[in-house]
């Protein structure tokens, strides 16, 4: 008779489904390759520094695969780094894109197809994006053409070559406009696949007032535009169309990398928390995922 207090431990019963199962497998027989899941292909824009570092360890670490795209793969030691150290089970390649050239941009499919690793992508991630030279500190008052359209052509379409040198804090911030990249990898996304766009809380119009006040219009402004994009692909290519794919907008959180620190600021979200919660998100999508916006948290907008 049981003695020890509390619940009843249901030994006989763990043990009876521990065999119940053991006859299952053994009827079914080994596992095969075929038989197993394998691991997600993630194609990442803008992987160089920053978020986008994070998302090529945290990919590899959970044994998916990775295609990191970034102006200049030789230079960029920090991802070469990561994917060096990686050993499966999923693959890692970097792919360059020439940002200046939309023939480059076209040409990614190819190039991915050409490293006989996959022929197709599971999640498309739009990382990649930039704001303005004097970040944050960008007003109505004093918010310049070139600065705006460098931010809208980059964040939201694609971008060419650059108005005028950037600074460091935003020249290694790989451009790849999410409106190309899709459109240009369209087909080797098949249905129920995902797109995942990184946005802002600061392109919300709703949360957009006097009482938020003003700032940042380039950046904001442009990833306003991003958002409406991700809104007219869900519409065009999303759940229900012919190509059926899920789409959702996120925002990081305001993460502590060159761009979020950017002023002397202290941001209170850290790169692996900001990219762990966003792949919770993305692991979550489903019949909600037609353009909905949520934070990395899962928090709907």
């Amino acid at each position: 008779m049981w003695q020890g207090g509390g619940v009843r431990p249901l030994r006989a019963s763990a043990t009876a489904s521990r065999a119940r199962i053991a006859r299952v497998a053994e009827a079914l027989g080994p596992a095969t390759p075929a038989a197993m899941a394998s691991p997600t292909v993630f194609l990442v824009t803008g992987c160089s520094r920053g978020i986008g570092i994070e998302w090529a360890k945290q990919i590899l670490a959970r044994g998916d695969s990775l295609i990191a795209t970034c102006r200049n793969p030789d230079s960029a030691a920090e991802l070469n780094a990561v994917l060096a150290a990686h050993s499966g089970p999923g693959f890692a390649i970097s792919l360059p894109l020439d940002v200046a050239s939309e023939a480059s941009i076209r040409a990614l499919p190819e190039a991915i197809a050409a490293t006989g690793k996959t022929s197709g992508v599971d999640v498309l991630v739009h990382n990649a994006g930039v704001s303005a030279p004097t970040h944050p500190v960008d007003p109505a008052e004093t918010v310049s053409k070139a600065a705006m359209m460098d931010c809208f052509e980059t964040n939201a379409v694609f971008s060419p070559p650059p108005l005028q040198p950037r600074p460091a804090l935003i020249v290694g911030v790989e451009q790849v406009g999410p409106m190309l990249v899709t459109q240009a990898c369209l087909k080797l996304l098949s249905p129920g696949k995902k797109i995942f766009f990184v946005s802002t809380a600061m392109a919300s119009m709703e949360r957009t007032d006097q009482a938020s006040g003003g700032g940042s219009v380039s950046y904001r402004a442009s990833k306003s535009g991003l958002n409406m994009v991700g809104r007219l692909i869900a519409a065009e290519w999303g759940l229900g169309t012919e190509a059926d794919l899920a789409v959702t907008l996120c925002h990081p959180g305001w993460v502590d990398t060159d761009m979020g620190a950017a002023g002397n600021r202290s941001p209170p979200v850290q790169p692996p928390d900001s990219v762990s919660g966003m792949l919770t998100v993305i692991d979550q999508m489903g019949p909600q995922s037609t353009a909905n916006f949520v934070d990395w948290e899962g928090v709907s907008y």
